[in-house]
Parts: C-alpha cells; structure tokens; sequence
C-alpha cells in the first residue's frame, strides 16, 4: 500500500494481495472515534483486473480479446432480440388500434 499525501489516501499497489477487504473495513469501523469512517475502500471506475488461467494454448491478452469479441456478439443478439419483441409489441397495438376502428 501506499499513501498519496496529496489526496490523503491510502491506494492499494497489489489489490491482488489484498484478500478481505470486509475485515479492513470491519477493524476501522471497531477503531472509529465518531461516527465517520476511519476507511471506504473503494474501486477506480477505469481499472478492471481480471485472474485468467490458461493451458498455455493462448496468450491471457488473447483469451481476454476472444471474450470481448463474443461478450460484443451476445450484446448484439440481445439488441436484435429485444428490437424484435419491441417490434411486435408495436405491431399488436397497431392490430389493436385497427380493429378497434371496425
């Protein structure tokens, strides 16, 4: 860990090495003088880490990139499917409307 004087926080270096956060913050919450926290552990919105295991076949980087790839295939299909029902949500208010007319 390291302490960024500037913002007066403390940032985790190896997160990975970090292993219950629930005791940290446990520990701070006995050790607080008042009611304010002595600790919120928080998350950086731009950083993600990611454990990938392999056989050796593919590069991690690799393995990451094909997940990508498909998670973006899936969200298209979700995108169509739900484009479709919205379409058919439509299109029985129309038959609806028109009949109603009759």
């Amino acid at each position: 860990m390291t302490y960024n004087e500037s913002e007066g926080t403390i940032e985790v270096v190896d997160p990975q090495g970090l292993n219950c956060t629930q005791d940290l913050e446990r520990l701070a919450e006995l050790h607080s003088k008042t009611d304010e926290p002595l600790l919120a552990i928080t998350s950086h919105p731009t950083r993600f880490i990611f454990d990938v295991e392999s056989t050796g076949c593919m590069l991690p980087a690799k393995i990451v990139q094909s997940a990508l790839r498909q998670l973006r295939k899936k969200f298209r299909l979700i995108g169509r499917s739900v484009a479709r029902i919205r379409q058919g949500l439509e299109d029985k208010t129309i038959r609806k409307t028109a009949a109603a007319a009759f």
